[in-house]
């Protein structure tokens, strides 16, 4: 079993959330811990645009969630209503990728059994802090915590992939392969193939902040295109 980094970062960031959420004085933070594991994301800029759309997409979940509660009440039936509207919202406004996280909150938000009005809103907006202290914890771990770098596993990869290749190239001109093993090498190197182009989508998504770092960045990218 291989035990990557955003496995780590992934304990690390439920950590954090749990950990602020009690510290703001947040009974059951558990919310919290979940947001943070199902919003942990391979890279940084894909971190950042999860984050951006998780809390756009549960404020519009927790906005239901409250309007369905103080006009129509928390019967199942009003809940999986609610639900089957905030996935259609969903898909009408392509934030499906959110799409999990934000059923979740509407089902914790409308389960707090207040029937108190105000008091329910309240809870409704402290339930919804607690996605967003898991969302921003995930993000911010990624961010500072052994943040991807995928140039040198690009390089690697791309540098096993042409070695095979090669080798292949020359056992087969010389008719020293068998069938059996060539068909289990192709689809090795298929399936090193895709993990090649995952490595590539994720390594053009990393933004550079700086000019001279971007330009840079810009060069190497199309030297791997190539």
């Amino acid at each position: 079993m291989h035990l990557g980094a955003r496995s780590l970062k992934t304990g690390v960031a439920v950590t954090l959330a749990l950990m602020t959420a009690m510290a703001l004085g947040m009974t059951s933070p558990i919310m919290a811990g979940v947001a943070a594991a199902m919003t942990t994301r391979p890279s940084v800029q894909r971190s950042i645009h999860a984050m951006i759309q998780n809390i756009y997409g549960n404020l519009i979940g927790a906005l239901i969630a409250v309007a369905a509660v103080i006009f129509f009440g928390d019967t199942p039936i009003v809940v999986g209503l609610s639900v089957v509207f905030v996935i259609a919202l969903h898909l009408k406004f392509n934030l499906h990728h959110t799409l999990t996280l934000t059923m979740v909150t509407v089902i914790f938000i409308m389960s707090s059994g207040m029937s108190d009005n105000v008091a329910f809103l309240y809870e409704g907006i402290r339930r919804f802090s607690m996605i967003c202290i898991g969302v921003i914890s995930a993000t911010l771990v990624n961010l500072l915590i052994f943040p991807p770098h995928y140039e040198n596993t690009l390089y690697t990869q791309i540098l096993t992939q042409t070695t095979q290749l090669i080798k292949w190239t020359r056992l087969l001109s010389g008719g020293t392969s068998d069938n059996r093993k060539i068909k289990q090498e192709m689809a090795e190197l298929d399936s090193r193939k895709l993990k090649i182009e995952n490595y590539y989508h994720w390594y053009k998504e990393e933004r550079a902040f700086r000019k001279r770092i971007k330009s840079v960045k810009l060069r190497r990218t199309v030297i791997s295109v190539k």
